[in-house]
């Protein structure tokens, strides 16, 4: 297996990135240039990709064989006393990570997912596995790399540039001229033989192993993604290692981590500093639209912008139950809940409802983590909506 490395040897904090199913170690260029100077950052092909070798039977093309080479792997890079493993996964490169961080006594320290979970769409499966076994052959390095470009459009919108380079890592030439694909077609075999009782079954596994993982955990989603519903990771907030949720938005499956708002994201969760004795200023934003963000969070502190009611028609205390929906939601994706809300700012259009929203308020709020409070009247942008809620919160 081979594997690219960025960083002093000597670093105890290493950071090891694992790539999705049919891409390589070269992904993660970006983003281990931006933390080579805090981690030793390891970037393997996994076996059948890249520059390593294949399986002489593809039926292992599997996540424990992935996992039995990885234990391999952060044996070798685990030399210098007291050091310590962070994991970057992405996809397929996610799953491994988590059936390793499952282990008991396993070195994981930081555990960040990139578009992946337990419960996995069984029609974007079949796609991927579809376009996996495709063997074909390009005339040159232009056809081929506007092949590789049609199927990765859920990556988001990226530069020519950065098109070509992500065309260019998994693209290779033969002595014949043709341009070929980088891995081994063998990759198909195993997504060929499953059935939808094997499926079942390698999804109660996945969730056991997620269940399992102790360490903290960010889950990366492309808003868009047709791989991990939004169900799946609000989920996965909730139960296991509770992940932080951060989602991105125009994005599918998967985000690509070359741009610095994505890489500020894993720099975030993974360093959380910026500099000895100096917190970092970097902040992580969650459903970011042209106007505003809908939460904020910067270090330990989330904060939430003003929630209102989508149904207007409602009274106030419908819109209030509402509002009140939106930022439990909101909480748990950012990895809080209410007992967790250090301040809270309530505008009312009418001091009449007052009672009303206090009587909503007081069935949904934790007793005994009641939070300061302030209730002002105001004209809100809606003269419909009724009450609007802010909201600022700690991390659990």
């Amino acid at each position: 297996m081979s594997y690219k490395e960025w960083g002093d040897e000597n670093n105890p904090n290493v950071l090891v990135c694992v790539h999705g199913v049919t891409r390589v170690g070269d992904d993660f260029d970006n983003l281990a240039r931006a933390l080579c100077d805090r981690y030793r950052v390891v970037c393997p092909d996994v076996v059948g990709r890249g520059r390593s070798g294949k399986l002489a039977n593809p039926e292992l093309y599997r996540v424990p064989q992935y996992v039995s080479d990885m234990m391999t792997l952060v044996a070798r890079v685990s030399a210098v006393p007291g050091t310590t493993i962070d994991w970057f996964g992405t996809s397929m490169g996610g799953l491994i990570g988590m059936a390793l961080a499952s282990l008991p006594g396993n070195p994981i320290r930081r555990l960040l997912l990139n578009d992946i979970g337990p419960s996995l769409d069984p029609a974007a499966l079949q796609r991927i596995g579809e376009y996996i076994g495709q063997e074909m052959r390009f005339p040159d390095f232009d056809t081929a790399a506007t092949f590789v470009r049609d199927v990765s459009l859920s990556f988001g919108e990226h530069s020519g540039e950065e098109w070509h380079k992500l065309a260019a890592d998994v693209l290779r030439r033969q002595d014949d001229g043709q341009w070929v694909r980088h891995y081994d077609m063998g990759l198909a075999q195993p997504f060929r033989s499953s059935t939808p009782e094997t499926a079942k079954a390698d999804e109660r596994m996945l969730w056991a192993a997620y269940d399992a993982i102790r360490c903290p955990v960010l889950l990366v989603r492309g808003a868009d993604s047709d791989l991990l519903s939004h169900a799946t990771a609000e989920e996965m907030t909730r139960r296991g290692p509770k992940a932080m949720l951060v989602e991105i938005p125009n994005v599918g499956h998967a985000p690509t981590f070359l741009h610095d708002d994505q890489i500020a994201i894993a720099k975030q969760f993974l360093t959380g500093q910026a500099g000895e004795g100096k917190q970092t200023m970097e902040i992580t934003r969650l459903h970011v639209g042209k106007r505003l963000s809908e939460v904020a969070i910067h270090n330990d502190t989330i904060y939430l912008a003003g929630q209102i009611a989508e149904d207007t028609s409602a009274d106030i205390g419908g819109q209030t139950r509402e509002v009140l929906a939106s930022v439990d939601r909101l909480l748990g994706e950012a990895g809080s809940d209410k007992t967790c809300i250090l301040m809270c700012q309530i505008y009312i259009t009418d001091m009449a409802n007052f009672p009303a929203m206090n009587e909503v308020w007081d069935e949904w709020v934790a007793q005994g983590h009641t939070p300061p409070r302030a209730t002002v009247e105001a004209k809100l942008a809606n003269p419909a909506c009724l009450v609007e809620i802010v909201v600022t919160a700690g991390k659990r």
